[in-house]
């Protein structure tokens, strides 16, 4: 009799914490819906600007209405300036870079770099050097190109060109 009441106690234990668990998410549900219901209702609000067609004399008179507007806001705008003058960051907090980068190249658009001589560029599946060459097309007959481990080299075969 006694293990039964014991597991008496224990069934209303959970049951008591089943229906506490439902009505915390009973409230939880309501919020959410609460909060979506505000979100709709602003957005209905900011949606209240229409498209309305007007005559020009109507026109005229917006104009001038946005004009004096205009030039009311001036010394405002000059305060304006004035504190973004003051307040300007130095160009060096605009990109945060570890101590550790300091002093290395930063990669350029195809994740290689640009050097004086050369530039390179990289993928997954290739690698393009690109060496510029003081020669023209046309007078070139042969060109070599063989890359060491320091640095890349290449030179040519000059041929007169024919006209």
């Amino acid at each position: 009799m006694d293990s039964l009441k014991k597991h008496q106690k224990e069934a209303i234990k959970t049951q008591h914490k089943k229906q506490e668990d439902n009505e915390a998410a009973k409230k939880a549900r309501e919020e959410k819906k609460r909060k979506e219901a505000e979100k709709s209702a602003a957005a209905a609000a900011s949606d209240t600007a229409e498209i309305k067609e007007i005559t020009d004399e109507e026109a005229e008179q917006l104009q001038k209405q946005i004009d004096s507007k205009k030039s009311e806001k001036p010394e405002s705008s000059a305060d304006a300036k004035e504190e973004k003058i003051t307040e300007k960051k130095d160009p060096s907090d605009d990109e945060e870079e570890d101590e550790d980068d300091k002093g290395k190249l930063k990669p350029n658009s195809g994740n290689g770099c640009d050097l004086d001589k050369y530039s390179w560029t990289q993928t997954l599946q290739e690698l393009d050097v690109r060496v510029p060459s003081p020669i023209k097309k046309n007078q070139v007959s042969r060109c070599d190109c063989r890359i060491y481990k320091t640095y890349p080299e290449s030179w040519s075969e000059r041929t007169p060109t024919n006209y």
